[in-house]
This record gives structure tokens, sequence and C-alpha cells, in this order.
């Protein structure tokens, strides 16, 4: 019996992918990230086999990423291999069925340059006081 491909949500950043593999209990994890491609393979508890290989729009690296097993799902913490821009999209040309945005982590480019809410400058003039 052929593997299923499960559901994937992907964020990124200037330097990180977010990824996340919608399958629960996963036992038997392997992620092989590197060069511009992802392949990754599990079961669930119940023994389904779930697997899938993307070509990605720009190069990853095995050093830093970071797999994370959850009752839930399986999370990925990729590292790009240069930081730059957002890449836009997850896959060369069109990405199969089962990618989907990750509206969740999902920020704009322009949006991570900005600082936190704690962080952020007050209005000119505000705080002080004038006495006439």
């Amino acid at each position: 019996m052929a593997a299923a491909a499960p559901i994937v949500l992907w964020a990124e950043r200037a330097d990180t992918l977010f990824l996340t593999v919608e399958v629960a209990d996963a036992a038997g994890v392997k992620a092989e990230i590197g060069g511009q491609r992802i392949a990754f393979t599990a079961s669930s508890k119940d023994g389904k086999a779930y697997a899938f290989e993307l070509q990605l729009a720009g190069g990853v690296e095995e050093a830093g990423s970071k797999v994370a097993v959850t009752p839930r799902c399986v999370a990925l913490v990729v590292q790009k291999t240069t930081p730059g821009p957002f890449w836009g999209k997850l896959t060369q040309g069109k990405a199969p069925h089962f990618v989907k945005v990750d509206w969740s982590k999902y920020k704009d480019e322009d949006e991570e340059e900005e600082p936190a809410a704690g962080g952020a400058r007050a209005a000119p003039g505000a705080g002080t006081a004038s006495r006439d």
C-alpha cells in the first residue's frame, strides 16, 4: 500500500521555514533536510504510512534545523541556507495539493522588521505635559 501525503502547513521568516505535518501520534519519524529538498516519512499509531518529498524554492540545511513530535503533529523548523528575502512560495513550480499556508504563523516580510508591540515607540510629544 502506498503512503498517503499528510497535510503540510507552512510559514516562513527571512532565515527559517516552519512546517507543521498533520500526523497524529506519529512514530518512526524521519526527515531528510538539505539542498533544495525535504523528504518526510512517518506512520500513525494505527499503522497508516505517510510520506512526502518537496522540491523547495530555495536552499535549506540540516544544521540548525529541528524536528519535534507532538501528540497532534510533527513540527519542523528548517534553516534556510542563506537568510534573505522571503521566497513567497514553498516549492518550485505549483505546490502539491496537500501543502497549505499556516495562517497562524504567517507574517508578511515587512512585518518581520517592525518592533514588537511592547517595543513600540511613543508618538512625538506623548508623555510630556505642558504647563501654561
